[in-house]
C-alpha cells in the first residue's frame, strides 16, 4: 500500500534529518520548498545551528515539537539509526530521498506503526500529487543509482523547455493601417 498522498496531505510537521545549509544540496531545495506550502520544517542536523533562520536540533530526540514526519537526507546504510530515533519520539511516518532505501528500517517503522515511504522525492511527489504538477511530456525523472537527483530533475526540466522552444510563434498579420514604427523616409 502506498501512503505517499496521505502522508502529504496530513502531515504539519517535516523533521529534515540531513539538511544543509549550503543552497546547492538537494535537502537545502527540497526543504525550502517544503517550508514555501506551508509546511513546518524541522531542521536536524548536529553541524547547523540555524537554517534560514529556523533553530536546528542535533537529533531528533532534541525537537521540542510533535513530529508527523521525518524526511531522511542521509545515506542508506545511516537510515537505521534514523528510523529507530523516528520510532522513539512517535514520529507518524519516515520518509527516505530518492535513492535511499533500507528494507530492514522500513520493515522496523511499519512494526511499530509508522508509514514509510522509500526512494522518493518529497518535492517531486508533492508537486505530482497534491500540487498536481504534471509530468513532464517526453521526460523520465526516473533516477539512476548513483546520480544526483536534483540534478536529473533539472536535467528533465531542461529536456522539456527546449522542446517548448522547437514551437514557433504564429506569424503576426500585416496590418493595413498607419505604421507605428515611428517616422519613415519619403522618396523625393
Amino acid at each position: 500500500m502506498d501512503d505517499t498522498l496521505s502522508i502529504l496531505k496530513q502531515a504539519k510537521v517535516i523533521a529534515v534529518v540531513g539538511l544543509s545549509d549550503n543552497p546547492e544540496r538537494p535537502s537545502y531545495d527540497v526543504a525550502s520548498y517544503l517550508l514555501e506550502h506551508g509546511y513546518t520544517t524541522v531542521p536536524v542536523n548536529p553541524n547547523i545551528r540555524e537554517w534560514k533562520g529556523i533553530k536546528a536540533y542535533p537529533s531528533l530526540s532534541d525537537v521540542k515539537v510533535k513530529i508527523d514526519v521525518v524526511d531522511i537526507f542521509r545515506r542508506s546504510e545511516e537510515v537505521g539509526a534514523v528510523v529507530d530515533e523516528a520510532i522513539k519520539v512517535k514520529a507518524k511516518a519516515v520518509w527516505m530521498q530518492l535513492g535511499i532505501v533500507d528494507k530492514e528500517a522500513a520493515a522496523r517503522a511499519r512494526a511499530a506503526g509508522l508509514k514509510v515511504v522509500m526512494d522518493r522525492c518529497m518535492k517531486i511527489e508533492h508537486m505530482r500529487l497534491v500540487a498536481r504538477i504534471p509530468e513532464l511530456p517526453g521526460c523520465s525523472l526516473q533516477i539512476e543509482d548513483g546520480k544526483n537527483p536534483i540534478n536529473e530533475v533539472r536535467r528533465a526540466i531542461s529536456a522539456y523547455l527546449a522542446t517548448l522552444s522547437e514551437i514557433k510563434p504564429p506569424k503576426r498579420k500585416e496590418s493595413a493601417g498607419p505604421s507605428t514604427r515611428g517616422p519613415q523616409k519619403t522618396k523625393r
